[in-house]
């Protein structure tokens, strides 16, 4: 059995309560230098074997990769061996495990404190056709470094017919502006990849409204690209939630992080999961326990899930806080497989 956890804290403090929900607007924010930048901690499986190589490039060969733009735009991805330094100055170095012997860079940055943006619709492209007949399931990652602002787009792009037509995977859909990122990136392609041998693929960085103050973008850079077969079994966690009010006022309740001690009510869990294995995932469940100054453990009803199937799911029972004080909260999910 493969298990995934995501680790947080929650602190519940005396004080002026104030909550979160997700926007799809974004505040337009003034670009600014890096504030102490750490990586994120990848989660991972370890207790899986991985499919088969399918290709693997780690960018030390620039010719296997093509850069161009789109629709009469000028801004290109650059190839380089060294992270650009107005990159370094509002971003970081690339972390990537082998960035020394080069990796894609798009450079937003330099376009922001020149204060002209242009329209921006630049790919990166790798040159080879990738042979996924004999996958059942197709999984493609990279190591990706990036830094929000405001109005970009980023995208992996999929093909099985020389893109006559593809399928888009948009990526950091619900970071926040001016959040910063270094970490492996693993996406579930196998509906436009298996079984084919004409399999190509390239990354997008897109920007078209040319706004000299917002547009542009700090940066996005990739390494360490591969492809390999789908795991047989192999469960994404992609969401975490802890709510309050399910149903009153807000039909999906509010997400808090402060909770005033006048306002302590009960509190569901709620996970998101994939599958991204090429097998159902059977009786698949989310699993939740508080430990700190309280304690609760929960699950939620299992359910059976095919591949490329994505559900949203809450534990059973909730959990009212009574105590002031740190509570650490563990979510994972684990099935029958």
């Amino acid at each position: 059995m493969n298990s995934i956890t995501l680790t947080l804290a929650a602190v519940l403090i005396f004080g002026f309560g104030s909550y979160a929900q997700f926007s799809t607007n974004r505040a337009y924010q003034q670009i600014e230098p890096k504030n102490d930048y750490r990586p994120t901690v990848r989660i991972s499986g370890g207790d899986r074997a991985p499919g088969d190589l399918i290709i693997a490039d780690d960018f030390s060969d620039f010719a296997n990769w093509t850069v161009y733009t789109e629709g009469g735009t000028t801004p290109e991805w650059e190839l380089v061996t060294s992270t650009p330094d107005d990159v370094i100055t509002f971003f970081a170095e690339m972390d990537s495990p082998t960035n020394d012997n080069g990796f894609a860079c798009f450079n937003g940055v330099q376009y922001l404190l020149a204060g002209a943006v242009p329209p921006i619709n630049a790919v990166v492209e790798y040159n080879d056709i990738i042979d996924c007949s004999a996958a059942d399931g197709v999984i493609v990652s990279f190591f990706a470094a990036y830094r929000a602002f405001n109005v970009e787009r980023i995208y992996l792009e999929v093909t099985n017919d020389d893109w006559a037509s593809y399928q888009l995977f948009e990526l950091y859909t619900e970071i926040p502006t001016n959040d910063q990122i270094q970490d492996f990136i693993s996406l579930n392609i196998s509906e436009v990849a298996s079984g084919s041998s004409e399999v190509k693929i390239r990354f997008r960085f897109k920007e078209l409204s040319g706004d000299d103050g917002y547009g542009g973008g700090y940066a996005f850079m990739i390494d360490d690209f591969r492809v390999d077969e789908a795991w047989s079994y192999d469960l994404k966690a992609t969401a975490s939630y802890h709510r309050s009010g399910i149903g009153m006022v807000f039909e999906n309740g509010l997400e808090y992080y402060r909770i005033p001690e006048s306002q302590f009510t009960e509190i569901s869990f709620i996970g998101t999961v994939s599958n991204e294995g090429s097998e159902t995932q059977t009786n698949s469940k989310l699993n939740t326990v508080v430990s700190g100054v309280e304690s609760y453990t929960g699950s939620s009803t299992p359910i059976d899930l095919p591949p490329l199937e994505t559900d949203s799911v809450n534990c059973e029972s909730a959990f009212t806080p009574a105590t002031l004080g740190l509570h650490n909260i563990m979510y994972w999910f684990d099935g029958d497989n």
